[in-house]
């Protein structure tokens, strides 16, 4: 592996020799190569979260995948996307999603797929972040997982849950069919933080659409009010 040297040259009396001390700095470096790291995600999530504020409602879909796109390429993973899960019917979809250059999408292939098809990664989305750098050396427990990843061409994952009220919504994963991807804990932290954004941002679209929906109807039977006519 490569490493970082600081260099002490000091010439002796009448050029007769050269002292030279050489410090392994690599430790020093890396660290301050983490902290920059650090401190340019954490600038990215913060415009993430602002443009999220500024957004128009009917243009937050077109935002998400602008923020999956340069999340994931930030990453340098393969795809990025988002998955809605209605716990009334027990289905998870793919509702967006960012492909680098020359990955097939897969959104239109993954709608309403039923929770109980994949036991074992709802159970472990449900209690925390799934971080799988290696889909083959899945447990024997997750064999239909392992076999739909392989479907995809999938070879690591990282998948962070989204809450409401404490239900689970869905989940915001990353995921690499090139090459095995490592995810550290300061990644896996970031990208939570990162799925909380997106998070909050769909359930405030998911309310002002109630809201809106409200104003135009009639809370009894369900049909537009005159302002809802008007509108239409």
């Amino acid at each position: 592996k490569n490493r970082f040297v600081q260099i002490y040259t000091r010439p002796q009396p009448n050029d007769t020799a050269i002292i030279c001390i050489i410090h392994d700095i690599t430790t020093r470096k890396k660290a301050e190569e983490q902290l920059l790291y650090r401190s340019h995600y954490e600038e990215m999530l913060t415009n993430i979260s602002t443009r999220f504020i500024n957004v128009e409602n009917e243009d937050i879909d077109v935002e998400i995948n602008t923020v999956l796109k340069q999340i994931g390429q930030f990453e340098k993973v393969d795809r990025a996307y988002v998955f809605q899960i209605d716990q009334k019917t027990k289905v998870m979809s793919n509702t967006h999603e960012w492909c680098r250059d020359g990955i097939a999408p897969r959104i239109h292939e993954l709608q309403n797929i039923p929770l109980r098809s994949y036991p074992w990664f709802i159970e472990q989305i449900t209690i925390d972040s799934l971080v799988i750098p290696h889909v083959e050396k899945l447990p024997a427990s997750a064999r239909s997982e392992h076999d739909f990843f392989a479907v995809c061409g999938i070879r690591s994952l990282a998948t962070f849950p989204m809450w409401v009220n404490l239900e689970l919504v869905g989940f915001v994963g990353f995921s690499t069919v090139k090459k095995d991807h490592v995810w550290n804990s300061e990644n896996t932290a970031m990208l939570q933080q990162f799925t909380n954004i997106v998070n909050n941002a769909i359930e405030r679209s998911r309310l002002l659409k109630t809201l809106e929906d409200k104003a135009v109807r009639d809370e009894l039977t369900g049909v537009f009010n005159r302002r809802g006519f008007i509108e239409a």
